[in-house]
């Protein structure tokens, strides 16, 4: 099984483009490192292991996905064969929050696949110009039309961890748990 996290950018703050640390018992413990790639002996982890990814994401549009009709690298232009800016400006949920601190994220399913990618919103809609529609992600995201997509939100209060009590840390016995965000939990169950 293989597992990509999307690391930030840390050129200003680290002098690195990205920063990995790796924290164990091992002789590397709390080194910087740029890059980590770790085998388990074969055998290790059960072939009907899943992962699993948790997530602190509130969904704009319940249970509604809908299908990208124009798009350009990590740019929507439409959705549906409407503005793609429309999505989130047209969302009571998300606009009555009216906080700059909340975050929206999508998931992307791309036309004959079951891979599910997550992108961030970085800027969209603002109603005027040339570029008012458009909706753009995460730079890393490659868009195909007719993917499916759905939206998310982030409040500034969903994405800090709470305190955890014994019976939520207990989920993650038999488990590799990798943190890519305070949004974001990939678990790998080995049960």
């Amino acid at each position: 099984m293989e597992l990509k996290l999307n690391l930030a950018n840390t050129v200003f703050s680290t002098g690195s483009i990205i920063t990995l640390f790796y924290f164990g018992n091992g002789l590397n413990s709390g080194q910087h490192l740029c890059d980590l790639e770790i085998s388990l002996p074969r055998g290790l982890i059960p072939r009907h292991s899943s992962a699993v990814v948790k997530d602190n994401w509130t969904d704009l549009y319940p249970g509604t996905s809908f299908k990208v009709t124009n798009c350009v690298g990590n740019l929507l232009k439409s959705i549906d064969n409407n503005p793609a800016a429309k999505y989130l400006e047209e969302n009571k949920k998300l606009m009555s929050i009216g906080s700059k601190e909340t975050e929206v994220f999508v998931k992307i399913k791309k036309p004959n696949s079951t891979k599910v990618e997550r992108f961030k919103v970085t800027a969209g809609g603002g109603g005027w110009g040339a570029k008012a529609d458009i909706i753009a992600l995460s730079p890393e995201a490659k868009l195909v039309k007719g993917s499916e997509i759905q939206f998310f939100m982030v409040t500034s209060e969903d994405r800090y961890l709470p305190n955890h009590n014994d019976d939520e840390v207990a989920q993650f016995t038999n488990a590799f748990t990798f943190t890519n965000s305070y949004e974001e939990l990939v678990t790998m169950r080995y049960r």
